[in-house]
């Protein structure tokens, strides 16, 4: 369980930056130049600087991207794995239930056989 919720709140971080990420883009009489998703430096517009960080929060949204397709993919392995030892799971219940019917049966018919008298 608490691998679940650890998996979570690291969802949450990495959505909570890419949200960080979309707010830093800012079109008013400064631009944000983000060189992580915590720490933003501020420098003036010029013509050519808006295209450069334009380029540079495509670059920090694609690296985003990538690190949540790279997870998705990890827990898309623990879901199939766990996914697998649920089905051999529910497969060795399946023989325990029909081992415990059996063994009832047979315990059944030892009592039978005590009460009839028959050896």
């Amino acid at each position: 369980m608490y691998n679940i919720m650890n998996n979570i709140q690291k969802s949450y971080n990495i959505n909570h930056d890419f949200e960080n990420l979309l707010s830093n883009v800012d079109n008013s009489t400064s631009t944000s130049n983000t060189t992580s998703t915590t720490e933003k430096v501020i420098k003036p517009t010029t013509p050519g600087n808006n295209l450069n960080y334009l380029n540079e929060t495509i670059v920090d949204i694609e690296n985003v991207l990538y690190k949540n397709c790279i997870e998705l993919n990890q827990h898309e392995a623990k879901l199939i794995t766990m996914l697998e030892r649920s089905e051999a799971m529910e497969k060795n219940i399946g023989r325990l239930k029909y081992s415990t019917t059996l063994l009832i049966v047979h315990v059944e018919q030892l009592f039978m056989m005590g009460t009839t008298g028959i050896n």
